[in-house]
This record gives structure tokens, sequence and C-alpha cells, in this order.
């Protein structure tokens, strides 16, 4: 997980400024997956839901992305994970800057440096609140999510569930807390597809990384235009 942070040294000493001195460390790698026209989110498994006041469950709507596991770089995280979650491969694209998103505020943009590795769009960063038990030594996390075009079509691989949102649907999933199952079913394009049943009065809401998303959607610092823009030849 150190390992990662020689890939970004410019991110890593702003990540640092934002830490004030305390450890953190790089745990998890997601993806912006997108096709030529949409993106794919992922709706948590049934174990990661909650319920509401009303008594209707929550799930999130996340980004593709995991754990990187031991000896694994961020793109090799990626690359496992797509296929694992979506049974196909990627092409990862560079940004050309990354919004922190600092305890769910955006802080701050880093430009990349021209050449190297695929430059991260976001960067979620957060207090250590749920891997203390495996990660007693850092005060801070932070998950790195790059932008990835499908190199094929997608299927329900290890997920609960697997949406595609029309790149024009995205203001009104990233303008809400939560949408019903139902309202986004109905929304043009929109496309959900899952190996179990859903129940109807499902609320789906961002979290993780889909969360840093939209709090930089709604700064007008999203990296949706420049993804929309960096498309490769064949989808223009």
């Amino acid at each position: 997980m150190d390992e990662s942070k020689s890939a970004y040294p410019e991110l890593v000493a702003e990540i640092d400024i934002l830490c004030q001195g305390k450890p953190w460390c790089i745990t998890g790698a997601s993806a912006l997956v997108f096709d030529d026209n949409a993106l794919y989110f992922e709706i948590t498994k049934p174990k990661h839901w909650r319920i509401s006041p009303d008594g209707s469950p929550v799930a999130g709507l996340g980004c593709i992305g995991g754990s990187i596991e031991a000896s694994e770089s961020i793109l090799d995280c990626l690359h496992r994970e797509a296929r694992e979650e979506l049974g196909t491969d990627i092409r990862v694209h560079t940004a050309a800057a990354t919004q922190l998103v600092y305890e769910q505020r955006v802080v701050r943009t880093c430009e990349a440096p021209i050449g190297g590795v695929p430059h991260p769009c976001l960067s979620t960063i957060s207090a250590n609140l749920y891997r203390q038990d495996a990660l007693p030594t850092y005060d801070i996390l932070a998950i790195m999510t790059l932008a990835a075009e499908l190199m094929g079509t997608p299927t329900v691989g290890d997920l609960g569930a697997l949406v595609r949102v029309p790149f024009g649907i995205m203001p009104n999933i990233l303008c809400n807390q939560r949408v019903t199952l139902r309202h986004l079913r109905a929304l043009s394009g929109v496309a959900v597809c899952s190996n179990l049943a859903l129940p109807s009065n499902l609320a789906i809401m961002p979290v993780w990384t889909t969360r840093s998303l939209q709090l930089a959607w709604q700064a007008e610092r999203s990296p949706i235009e420049a993804l929309m823009a960096n498309r490769s030849p064949r989808s223009q």
C-alpha cells in the first residue's frame, strides 16, 4: 500500500498537508468506469444495506473497485477488480488533475504531472474508522479513483447489482442524497442488472468514492466532463 505512494509524489505531498502529520496509506483503488455514453456503478450487496427510519432498506451506489491486496499496485488492483466485478478488461485513462476530497469536503485540486503512470481523477481521504484491525498503525486512509474505459461487454460478476447511467442523466443522481430504485429505473437510458431480487422500496444513495464524485460535482469540480472528452477515438 505504501509502495503505491511512489507513483504520485505531487499528490502524496498534498495529502501529507491535509493529514497534518498523521500516518496514512493508500488502501483501495476504484474506477469511474465508462463506455461511449454512460458510467457504470455498483449497488452494494445486502450485507452493507441499512434500514432508514421509515423502514425502507437503503443501499449504496458505489464505484467499481476494492481493497489493494498485498504486493498489488493500484493498476493491478483495478484490472483485477474489473475482471471480478464486470467480467471484462478495462483501459485506464489519466486525469489532468485530481480532486482531493478530505472528510467529505472538496478541499483542493492537485494538477497532474505530464507523463508517468495514469493519474487519479479523485482521491477520497478519511479517518480509519472501519479497518483498525487490519491497519492499526494508520490514522487516515485514502482511495484512489481513476477513469477506466470498458473494453468489452460488462456482466454482473461479484456485485450486488450493476447500474448503467448515461452521462446526461448523472446530474439527476448527483443532485440528490438518495433516489428510489423505482425512480432510478424510470430515468431514460438507465439500466439495472442484478443477480439478486431487489426490493421495490429500495433507496439508493452515493457512498464512498461515488459520494466524493457527488461532492466534486456539487463544487463544480466534477471530472465527468473531462472523462467524456478523453474517450478513445473509437468512442467519438
